[in-house]
């Protein structure tokens, strides 16, 4: 009677055979129902393993955030509340914007003025800024040349596989965060970050917004 979630590649089946290896359990999600498990492991489950096993987020430093990069950015603002860390929100979109500013517990930046670049660039000298997260379409040159002196780790969201970010470190190096991956390689991380999530979500429960928007719905 236990929910389990499976790791396996190929097409969608009734019945599969698979490694024990790959069977991950769910019982430390409680009562959240599996599609919106389903959504958590896709989204919020990369958004946590980049900031904290990855980049090494630690308490206080902050994490600039492109709401514009749709619910990726919600899964790393919850991910780094989460670590402790200060997710500070950009966005050049007029709802967005107004959405987020009526909202007392999150950080905006207003960046339909067109000078972004240096609004972001002030931004490192007054925050300890860790990791850039931001769309494909979104890198702006200028600030990306300040990041990279300063030594922030750069997240680039594709619009068209939201769910395999892509990771560029301060000394170029580039990688790709894919769940499946991560669960057929490395199986005994992957549940024990499945677990940590698990845990931070009965700490912290998401609002239900959050959970729709996980869900799909």
């Amino acid at each position: 009677g236990e929910r389990v979630v499976l790791a396996v590649q190929g097409l969608p089946a009734s019945h599969v055979c698979v490694d024990a290896a790959q069977v991950f359990s769910l019982a430390g999600f409680g009562d959240i129902p599996s599609q919106c498990i389903a959504g958590l492991i896709t989204s919020l489950v990369p958004a946590y393993y980049s900031l904290n096993h990855v980049m090494r987020v630690r308490p206080g430093e902050t994490i600039l955030i492109d709401a514009d990069s749709g619910n990726c950015a919600l899964s790393f603002h919850h991910a780094g509340l989460w670590l402790g860390a200060v997710p500070l929100l950009y966005s050049s979109d007029d709802a967005r914007l107004e959405g987020l500013e009526s909202r007392s517990d999150i950080t905006v930046i207003d960046a339909r003025q067109s000078d972004l670049a240096e609004t972001l660039a002030t931004a490192l000298d007054v925050f300890d800024v860790r990791a850039w997260i931001h769309a494909g379409h979104t890198g702006h040159p200028v600030f990306k040349q300040r990041a990279l002196k300063n030594n922030v780790h750069e997240i680039v969201i594709d619009q068209v596989d939201m769910h395999n970010p892509e990771i560029r470190g301060a000394c170029g190096s580039c990688s790709h965060v894919c769940v499946l991956s991560l669960a057929l390689t490395s199986p005994v991380l992957f549940g024990r970050i499945l677990q940590e999530v698990a845990q931070y979500l009965r700490r912290n429960p998401l609002p239900a917004i959050g959970m729709q928007l996980f869900s799909g719905e």
